[in-house]
């Protein structure tokens, strides 16, 4: 109705986009007012979205601009703890809310600076991680300083995985910068959702341009529907296109530059496997990639993502969390290549 009435000169463009943004902030107080406690809603704070970017940058509406910020805000929070929860349980906690206001506090003002902070959030280090293990093994307190090793169970009661005690330290404490960055990469995205919408012809001429010797030629098109599905949040068919295509540009990285990922020696010729190719490609990565390809996407006493994916034992909301780092790794794996890759041809 409204985009009638601004077409027979009723409206201008900017009180059209006004009262489109009031009808989307009375839709998600609808959608709020039904909420019920330790639910995940995802789409509520996408429909105070659509109202925040229609305002973005138009005036006379400062009031409902500020109202819609601060839902945005509030809900972007909410869906995150819903999904924290859902995830694996940490020593020590992250402290969302503070995380939330340091993000907040940043002042992600335009689209370009939102894009470019998520694209510069850096990598887990991988010295961090051990100055953390060895710190929290050092201040271990009673009987935990005894086990000799740490077991993985699911949440059926199935140990699927143990590890010696130093090297669980080291986990844990990989697994709580992954999670500190995953909230990050969360609150930043969210930022960049409220300027900016980024279609598929958007991210067609940004990897198109980008030349990244990351994507094989005749993989473009794959790479490109799943960076877009993130990019919509679609985090769940993101990881599943992108997972395949990101074991595919590790072997061509390392076919490239002379690295023989195939076993020869046996009757039949077989590929390494993503373990044995992560291991293969340190002489060409930074240690704090390598480290946490295998950890992320390998590693039964970690994530596992890539084998749990794969093989359908993920619960779809822990697929929607870790498909949003997964599609943000490859998303910096294939604009900072050589940054990452240094030892690249």
């Amino acid at each position: 109705m409204h985009q009638i009435l601004q077409l027979i000169g009723t409206l201008d463009k900017n009180q059209c986009n006004i009262r489109m943004a009031e009808n989307y902030e009375t839709e998600g107080d609808l959608y709020v007012s039904d909420m019920q406690p330790n639910t995940y809603y995802p789409t509520i704070s996408a429909v105070y979205l659509k109202g925040f970017r229609l305002i973005a940058s138009a005036s006379h509406c400062q009031e409902l601009h500020e109202r819609l910020e601060q839902k945005v805000a509030k809900l972007q929070l909410e869906d995150y703890r819903t999904l924290q929860a859902a995830g694996i349980s940490m020593i020590p906690e992250i402290n969302l809310g503070e995380i939330h206001n340091n993000v907040l506090g940043m002042n992600l003002s335009t689209s370009s600076i939102a894009y470019h902070t998520l694209l510069e959030l850096p990598l887990i280090s991988n010295s961090a991680v051990k100055k953390l293990a060895q710190s929290d093994r050092k201040s271990a307190t009673g009987l935990s300083a005894f086990f000799p090793e740490q077991i993985k169970i699911t949440r059926k009661g199935a140990q699927v995985a143990s590890q010696d005690i130093a090297d669980s330290y080291v986990s844990n404490a990989r697994t709580y910068f992954r999670e500190k960055l995953m909230a990050y990469i969360y609150f930043v995205k969210g930022a960049l959702d409220a300027y900016i919408n980024i279609n598929h012809s958007m991210v067609t001429e940004l990897l198109i341009e980008s030349k990244s010797p990351f994507i094989p030629e005749d993989r473009l098109h794959i790479y490109i529907l799943g960076i877009t599905a993130g990019f919509q949040n679609d985090f769940i068919t993101a990881a599943h296109l992108l997972i395949p295509q990101l074991e595919n540009s590790l072997r061509q990285l390392a076919v490239t530059n002379n690295i023989i990922v195939t076993t020869y020696e046996k009757r039949f010729q077989l590929e390494n496997l993503l373990g044995g190719l992560i291991s293969k490609l340190r002489p060409l990565a930074t240690d704090d990639i390598i480290e946490e390809l295998e950890s992320f996407l390998v590693q039964n006493s970690s994530v596992n993502f890539r084998n749990e994916l794969l093989h359908g034992l993920m619960e779809t909301t822990l697929v929607h969390k870790y498909g949003l780092y997964a599609w943000w790794l490859c998303l910096k794996m294939i604009l900072q290549t050589k940054l990452i890759f240094p030892g690249i041809k």
